[in-house]
């Protein structure tokens, strides 16, 4: 480990990297929070940020609203090269984004807590995010979620023929 560190994702609780994330406050990236680091914790959260999106990607509702971005840099630069007429799609775009955000934030977050004791009861022990990995916490909300759309759309039983 450099400097008090959790180095990647393999070794960082799941209880810690939610804390740095919904708190903004790095030191939980240190394995001692009360200890001073030799690391850029700055610099240290980036690749770790980094790693995350490779592992896991950024969502859905973020690839959408990239598409939607893309699109509308595309129909700008048309506008300013004298196609008025894309004025219509530029706008249709900004109620898109509009829509998606809404429908985010409508969203009410669940608490790690919660997300542990759905997790729990689907695995038949318990999850404990402070000794989980992020990469194990996440391949076991990976697992519920294939589990999910499989039961949506065959049904609870999968018989077999």
């Amino acid at each position: 480990m450099l400097g008090n560190c959790y180095n990647s994702l393999e070794d960082l609780p799941m209880w810690n990297w939610w804390k740095v994330r919904s708190n903004a406050d790095l030191n939980f990236l240190k394995v001692d929070y009360n200890k001073p680091t030799k690391a850029n914790l700055s610099e240290l959260f980036a690749e770790l940020e980094n790693e995350y999106l490779e592992k896991f990607g950024a969502g859905k509702e973020s690839e959408q609203l990239l598409d939607l971005l893309k699109r509308k840099i595309v129909n700008q630069a048309d506008l300013l090269m004298g196609k008025k007429w894309v004025s219509n799609h530029i706008k249709v775009i900004d109620f898109q984004i509009e829509q998606l955000e809404k429908s985010t934030k409508g969203q009410p977050q669940q608490s790690l807590e919660e997300i542990s004791s759905i997790l729990s009861k689907y695995m038949g022990f318990r999850v404990n995010p402070k000794v989980e990995s992020v990469v194990e916490f996440k391949a076991k909300l990976n697992l519920l979620e294939q589990e999910n759309i499989r039961i949506e759309k065959h049904g609870k039983t999968n018989p077999k023929h």
